[in-house]
């Protein structure tokens, strides 16, 4: 048989997610994924235009991944870090357990997609009262990771970029990690004229990207630890 080499790339791709890092305590693992984020969008960008594919693939998956790579590097040995175990009827991006325990729980979004009213009217606690009941986590230790809080729609935009809102508890159960997303299409595309049919393809430089990070960052992934932890 001869060997394919979509899939030994892809196996390759995988096995990144298995590596072992210890990440310290003063590495800034928003900027880390950030960066990923934005790296593997470049290079999808780059190959939309060579291979003439007009529509990105999802990246969720991906990014639930990342999420869960960078818990298992940082977290003690204590917890472990499963995607998408079902218990009932519910199925969570990320379950984590202490000692063998359910300890914690995290949605992960990069949008909303059809489900637009999770957070109208507080919707989205209907889901954590839910999963709370079903695998016995306290409602405290289940919220969501956002990738950004722009990419959802104006009101959402709006509570996080004035940090105010009638619902406080949104706070405390929504993170978005990013003020705007990590896609350099579209960051290229907005400062281009408007009546452009198209952005043309640009490769970012790391002074570039970091400045962009700088500019987007919102929320510290000692927030998320801390939230599992305490």
């Amino acid at each position: 048989m001869t060997e394919s080499k979509f899939g030994k790339n892809y196996g390759l791709f995988l096995d990144s997610f298995l590596e072992k890092n210890t990440i310290s305590e003063t590495e800034d693992i928003s900027k880390l994924i950030y960066l990923d984020l934005f790296l593997i969008r470049q290079a999808q960008w780059n190959y939309k235009i060579k291979f003439n594919r007009k529509i990105d693939s999802s990246v969720s998956d991906i990014f639930q991944d990342l999420i869960a790579y960078y818990l298992k590097n940082s977290l003690s040995n204590e917890y472990q870090v499963i995607l998408e175990e079902k218990t009932g009827k519910l199925r969570p991006d990320i379950l984590i357990k202490k000692n063998g325990s359910n300890h914690s729980i995290i949605e992960i979004k990069t949008t909303i997609g059809w489900d637009r009213k999770l957070i109208e009217n507080k919707n989205y606690m209907d889901r954590i009262i839910e999963l709370s009941t079903e695998f016995n986590v306290l409602e405290k230790r289940i919220f969501y990771i956002f990738e950004s809080y722009a990419n959802v729609n104006k009101g959402f935009k709006k509570v996080f970029e004035m940090k105010n809102s009638e619902d406080k508890e949104i706070f405390d159960y929504i993170f978005p990690l990013f003020k705007d997303s990590p896609a350099p299409y579209y960051i290229n595309k907005k400062s281009k004229d408007k009546k452009a049919a198209d952005a043309d393809y640009k490769l970012f430089k790391a002074e570039e990207i970091e400045n962009l990070y700088n500019q987007n960052k919102y929320t510290e992934f000692k927030q998320i630890l801390k939230k599992i932890t305490d």
